[in-house]
């Protein structure tokens, strides 16, 4: 038992060394996003966003050193060429922290999805992309290790957590539950990479056909498979159902489709080396991609409709533009032998870099549409003079106040109002309502507001508190309305959590009233951008007459209304202690 083992630790210091040398870039780039993590774990809120900015752009090292690792094997690059090539991928990376991702909004986010997804994608295909065969074969195994890695390190980090778990109780140690997500941190983000990336062929290792997994060979031809042929029974179904109504889906349909139809795909690309040793395979391939044509032309109709009555926005972009992926694909297996599948996906790293960058990406689409569509409504009450916004003569409907709405908040949420051709750039939101002279709400009726979400908890840690000056320590129930009667005083205590009043009461006289919202809105004021506070920080004394109270508050939440700096609580919870001077 013990040579075993010996055995199985020596393997994985065996595999985990051939990592390192041959991946070490990658490894050190897994190695700095995962400790920027756990700095992220163990900071205040008011650094968060930069641990996060750091911690992405790591993380976007990691494909972009595998894809230069794998291309300098390819053309058997010497050392220097590595050099050069990191410091190119280093300096580009500074570039995309300074100038791509300066704030959290749409723009980033899905820009960065896009390039991480590219890059990744450029991992498997550098290998492979002239090559005639066997790139199935390669995804089928990096997907088979990937799953065998995971599971690795999911067992490893329960059999740690666990042992924390028991040394903590037994020892009384008192350990931050932050250290088990820097455990899991470490497994998935330093352990499985390093595991994962021991396996991955060379370039001059090929593929051969009893190298496919087994479980994904059942898993697909006998689970995945037969449920994406009664998907498409189900959609055929519906749109017999469309065609007889006379009337289009809209919405969801199209997502439903478009997801069915990347899973398909990808089914379709991952059995493609097993079409000629099994009948079904063969069937599904052949027959398949001309099937789903048809539910993809009712997929374009249906986002169609929306684009021509709502106009282009980012979302409908991805479904637009992917689809056009998909059917490409589709019509490419239906119409052709013998496929070549790494140009399918060499086409899905183009629509991925097209889509987040340059003039045609989904941004710079979405904004000449809406900004077509704000125009074009304005110009329909003659509110546009000499470019610029400007009162109309005519009342507005609401169906188009709504419309118009709807894309002073588009630009508002997911861009600038700046980016609005007719808007001067110095205008707010009550700017642009006094120039269309009526209120901007959400397309349900609501008025629209700006809302900036906070909440603010007192730091766990211990905390000695005097008592000796006071006669009563009330623990208030955070959503109940309390009644309590300090007997020695002949006084009671009411707290009320739908308006969040706090109340001591003599005979019928109220003696102390307090509005906790107050306090709390003080503390939103002075405690900024931090999301941890002192102890005394979220204390605050109050004195009336001979009563002397102290709030001891633990957690605040609520909101910010940015175009009218009101401030509005949504929950407190607190604790009480009370002095009552008789002398």
């Amino acid at each position: 038992m013990k040579n075993k083992i010996s055995m199985l630790f020596k393997s994985l210091i065996i595999k985990l060394s051939m990592s390192l040398k041959r991946f070490p870039e990658a490894l050190v780039f897994a190695t700095a996003t995962v400790f920027t993590l756990i700095a992220l774990n163990h900071t205040n809120y008011s650094n968060h966003e930069s641990f996060r900015r750091i911690a992405m752009v790591f993380a976007l090292g990691i494909p972009s050193s595998l894809s230069m690792k794998v291309y300098i094997e390819r053309v058997n690059g010497i050392l220097s060429k590595r050099i050069i090539f990191l410091a190119g991928i280093v300096g580009a990376l500074g570039l995309y922290y300074k100038f791509l991702l300066s704030e959290f909004n749409l723009v980033t986010g899905t820009r960065y999805i896009g390039t991480t997804l590219a890059l990744y994608l450029l991992f498997t295909v550098i290998p492979y992309y002239n090559r005639k065969k066997h790139y199935e074969l390669y995804l089928v195994n990096l997907l088979t290790r990937l799953f065998i890695t995971y599971l690795y390190g999911v067992i490893l980090f329960l059999g740690l957590a666990f042992t924390l778990f028991t040394i903590n109780t037994l020892f009384n140690l008192n350990l931050s539950y932050e250290l088990y997500f820097d455990i899991w941190l470490i497994v998935v983000g330093i352990f499985a990479p390093a595991y994962f990336l021991a396996d991955i062929p060379n370039y001059e290792e090929d593929q051969i056909y009893d190298d496919y997994s087994k479980i994904l060979r059942a898993l697909l031809l006998y689970i995945v498979m037969p449920i994406i042929v009664i998907y498409t029974s189900i959609l055929y179904v519906y749109f017999l159902k469309i065609l007889v109504q006379r009337q289009w889906p809209e919405g969801l349909v199209s997502h439903l489709v478009l997801w069915y139809s990347i899973v398909s795909a990808a089914v379709i690309i991952l059995v493609y080396p097993l079409r000629n040793s099994n009948r079904w395979v063969n069937t599904f391939v052949s027959y398949f991609p001309k099937t789903i044509i048809p539910i993809l032309l009712m997929m374009f109709i249906s986002i169609s409709i929306r684009i021509n009555a709502y106009g282009i926005t980012e979302n409908r972009y991805y479904v637009f533009v992917t689809g056009i992926w998909i059917a490409g694909t589709m019509i490419y297996f239906a119409f052709r032998n013998k496929t070549r599948n790494v140009y399918i996906v060499m086409a899905l790293i183009v629509v991925s870099i097209i889509s987040v960058y340059g003039p045609i990406s989904s941004y710079s689409i979405s904004k000449i549409s809406q900004n077509n569509r704000f125009e074009k409504l304005l110009s329909k009450y003659d509110m546009i003079s000499q470019g610029q916004i400007t009162q109309g003569s005519s009342e507005i409907s609401q169906e188009d106040k709504q419309q118009i709405s709807s894309i002073v908040i588009y630009f508002n949420s997911m861009h600038r109002l700046k980016d609005m051709r007719v808007i001067p750039d110095s205008y707010e939101i009550k700017d642009i309502e006094d120039a269309l002279g009526f209120q901007i709400t959400y397309h349900w009726g609501g008025p629209y507001d700006q809302r900036e979400y906070f909440r603010y908890h007192m730091k766990e840690e211990g905390r000695i508190i005097n008592v000796s000056d006071y006669n009563y320590f009330i623990e208030i129930p955070s959503y109940r309305v309390v009644n309590m009667e300090m007997l020695e005083e002949n006084m009671f205590v009411s707290y009320n959590n739908e308006n969040r009043i706090f109340k001591l009461r003599k005979g019928n006289v109220d003696v102390y009233t307090k509005a906790l919202d107050d306090i709390a809105k003080n503390f939103a004021i002075i405690a900024g951008d931090k999301y941890e506070l002192d102890s005394n920080e979220m204390m605050f004394e109050d004195k009336l007459n001979n009563i002397t109270v102290k709030y001891l508050i633990n957690n605040v939440s609520g909101y910010r209304d940015k175009s009218s700096n009101t401030i509005t609580i949504d929950y407190i919870d607190f604790k009480v202690l009370i002095k009552i001077d008789n002398n």
